[in-house]
């Protein structure tokens, strides 16, 4: 007899102290995510504040992130950060952060960004920019066709009955500056981090101390990506790096939840330990 299907979501790792995973890959770019759980579960009440935060700092090109570590300091090609809001009730909320760039600009660049994230910068005009981004946003989407069975299912995955939009609109319009930083300080500020780093290991520090032998599929995947597509174009470094970046950017955050195959990943300390405290 047909048995109805399971969903099985892997756990979520959570670290209690800060981690850092070397994946050796040649190329000139590094990839680098800083990642972190602190296991607080879902509550529609965080919708609109961490909604706004996303827009403000790290979402899109107007944001604090893009604005800052690209285009004021020319330490990043591509740079984001965000809250993650869980898809299931029992899920919690994570933040990702992510950097691409020249290897030679890896420490400024680490070291700019976790400056940052801990103490955010504060702007009247981007903050206006996002809010206004957010309230257009809802007032023009529609939902209709299937999307209204999937969103329906997607609330019912999170225990709710009613559109989430309705009340993040009504709160993010009396929204001022001020929420945004309140967020920071109780969502972002201090957090403990994983973090993944995929380049060039020649020229990292790599002191004994923070050494350690960890089992996974990532080197192998990594090994294998070819440097030039079936047809023979050569695929640019960056392109190459998309596949193994969402392979460490899964292995930091669930670990060995998700199966492996016998692999080495180095677990290294290259930052300064005011990043890694």
């Amino acid at each position: 007899p047909l048995e109805p299907l399971q969903k099985k979501i892997p756990a979520k790792m959570k670290y209690d102290q800060s981690e850092v995973f070397l994946a050796p890959y040649n190329a000139n770019q590094f990839y680098y995510i800083q990642y972190s759980n602190r296991g607080e579960t879902f509550d529609v009440a965080n919708d609109a504040d961490l909604l706004m935060y996303n827009n403000y700092f790290g979402s899109g090109m107007n944001a604090i992130v893009f604005q800052e570590m690209r285009e004021a300091r020319g330490l990043a090609y591509s740079a984001r950060a965000f809250m993650n809001t869980p898809a299931l009730k029992e899920d919690c909320y994570t933040f990702y952060a992510f950097i691409a760039s020249q290897n030679e600009k890896l420490k400024e660049a680490v070291e700019a960004f976790d400056d940052i994230i801990n103490n955010m910068p504060e702007s009247e005009a981007a903050f206006q920019v996002a809010k206004t981004s957010i309230l257009s946003n809802i007032r023009t989407s529609r939902t209709t066709g299937a999307s209204v069975l999937n969103e329906y299912l997607n609330l019912e995955d999170l225990g709710l009955t009613e559109d989430r939009d309705k009340a993040v609109f009504e709160k993010v319009q009396g929204m001022t500056l001020a929420d945004v930083k309140a967020t920071q300080e109780k969502w972002v500020k201090g957090r403990t981090y994983a973090y993944g780093l995929l380049g060039n290991s020649a020229g990292y520090s790599d002191p004994d101390r923070h050494i350690r032998v960890l089992e996974s599929r990532l080197c192998s995947a990594i090994r294998n990506l070819p440097a030039v597509a079936t047809d023979g174009r050569e695929v640019s470094s960056l392109r190459r790096g998309y596949l193994p970046v969402g392979i460490i950017l899964n292995f930091v955050s669930f670990g060995n939840n998700r199966g492996t195959e016998p692999c080495t990943v180095r677990k290294i300390s290259i930052f300064s330990q005011s990043c890694i405290a």
